[in-house]
This record gives structure tokens, C-alpha cells and sequence, in this order.
């Protein structure tokens, strides 16, 4: 596993401990151990095969293990066991935007709340407006939020060619868009997120534009991205590809077409 992949897992379980309400000083130090490890001048592997890992400020003994167990296997039991341990309802509520782990968390044990169809029922019912910290923009930006998760997996569809950017880490310069139907940016959120520049996202946005691609912004991210939201230049961007309607034949032409059909004859052994 390369030190990207080991880098992100790092901060996904820190996001996770989080959630669970952890010791910030704990989630933290996941956080900075993905930090130093993106900065590596020299290969990950190397440092695990030669057992320097633990050399390097910021890598303690437990992190060292669980990075070496992510290099030599492939995978973390650690973090395999942390997920599991967390309702799958809970993990699918950071997906909507506007929402970090301190909010899902305050939401889980003041009202019960542990999935997206709980969130939204107690949204409709006035009940997270009430809650400390919360109120009624922050409800109304929740439920919007869920509609938005909603309506981007109805539309989108496997036979539309995408380009995902996200995390957009750098300028990515001219895009070939060639074929491309859609294209969705976001910034990295979570702890240790990498700033995201707005010129990089106006960019992608131009090229959209000149070749008519639908392009969807999701979020500016951050460590706390339900306070960066998702406007770019004063509005929300959320195309998706337009498709073609089905043609239906006229009445005439449907009962044309039925005369022209063979009938159907089934044979019974």
C-alpha cells in the first residue's frame, strides 16, 4: 500500500474516533501521523522494510505497528474492527454535507439518531433545531443536504462517463473532456484536511462551460466543513448530466407496430 493510501486511512480513523466521541488528543495525533507520512522524502516501504519508521518525530510505537500492518498486508484490523463497531447509519450521515463527527455524535445521543431516515424525520419534526449549536439554518442546511445525497444517487447512472476531483489537491491545469459527462470537485475534509484554492475550482468550472459538461461542486471541506459549506462565487453548483427523454410512438404507430408482430405461441410438454 502506497503512503497516500496509508495517509487517508490515517485520517478516516481519526474522523471515526471522533464520532465515537474519543480523546481529541487521540484523533489528533492520527491526524498529524497522515501529515508526516505524505511528507516523506523518502519511500514508505523502505522505512518499513528497514524498521525506521519509529525514527521519525510524530511516529510513535502504535502508530508504527498499525502503518507497518497497512504496508506489509494490505489492510488494518484495527480499522476494520473500528468500523464495524460504529452503526453504519452513523458513517453514511458524513456523506452529507454540512455535517462533521461533533454534530452526528451530539445528534446520536440527544435524539436517537443513527441513520440518514432517523436524521431527516427528526429534521421534519423540528428536533434538531432545538438542540445547543444547532438551530433552524443548520436544519434547513441538513435536510437540503439529504436531498441533494438523494437526488445525486438517482441521477447518477453507470452509463454516464464522470471525472471525480476530489480531494483537488493542486491545479490540475487543462482537462481532456473528451467523452466526459460530468464532472464532480470537493476539498478534503477531516482532520489533517489539505487546503483546497478557489482558482482551481473556477478553473475546472471554465472548462466545464466551454465544453458543456455538467459540473458539480460538493464542498469545499476542511476540518470543519460544515462551517466552509459549498457556495463558489455566491451560488451552489449542483449539475448533472442531461439525458435525452425515451421516445414514445403515437397511438397509431404503437397499434401498427403490435399488427407487425408475430404472435406468441407456447408449447406446453
Amino acid at each position: 500500500m502506497d503512503k497516500d493510501k496509508v495517509a487517508e486511512i490515517l485520517v478516516e480513523i481519526g474522523t471515526l474516533l471522533e464520532l465515537k466521541g474519543e480523546n481529541p488528543f487521540k484523533t489528533r495525533a492520527y491526524a498529524n501521523g497522515a501529515r508526516t507520512i505524505e511528507g516523506l522524502s523518502e519511500p514508505l516501504a523502505k522505512l518499513v522494510a528497514e524498521k525506521r519508521l519509529g525514527e521519525i518525530k510524530g511516529i510513535g510505537a502504535a502508530l508504527e505497528q498499525k502503518i507497518t500492518e497497512l504496508v506489509e498486508t494490505g489492510k488494518l484490523k484495527y480499522y476494520d474492527d473500528l468500523k464495524a463497531s460504529i452503526p453504519p447509519g452513523l458513517i453514511a450521515m458524513l456523506e452529507i454535507s454540512g455535517l462533521g463527527p461533533k454534530k452526528i455524535q451530539a445528534m446520536q445521543k440527544k435524539l436517537g439518531v443513527d441513520s440518514i431516515e432517523k436524521l431527516e424525520a427528526a429534521c421534519k419534526a423540528g428536533k434538531v433545531a432545538e438542540l445547543d449549536g444547532f438551530g433552524e439554518k443548520t436544519q434547513a442546511n441538513i435536510l437540503e443536504g439529504i436531498e441533494r445525497k438523494r437526488t445525486y444517487a438517482s441521477k447518477h447512472l453507470l452509463n454516464d462517463a464522470w471525472l471525480a476531483a476530489e480531494p483537488l489537491l493542486e491545479d490540475l491545469g487543462e482537462i481532456n473532456l473528451s467523452g466526459i459527462d460530468w464532472v464532480i470537485v470537493g476539498g478534503e475534509s477531516g482532520p489533517g484536511a489539505r487546503p483546497m484554492e478557489a482558482d482551481w475550482v473556477r478553473q475546472i468550472r471554465a472548462q466545464c462551460r466551454e465544453t458543456k459538461t455538467a459540473f458539480f461542486f460538493k464542498q469545499w471541506g476542511g476540518v470543519r466543513k460544515s462551517e466552509t459549506g459549498r457556495i463558489l462565487d455566491r451560488r451552489t453548483y449542483d449539475e448533472f448530466p442531461k439525458r435525452e427523454p425515451a421516445l414514445v410512438p403515437e397511438r397509431e404507430e404503437r397499434l401498427e407496430l403490435l399488427s407487425e408482430t408475430e404472435p406468441l405461441e407456447l408449447a406446453f410438454a
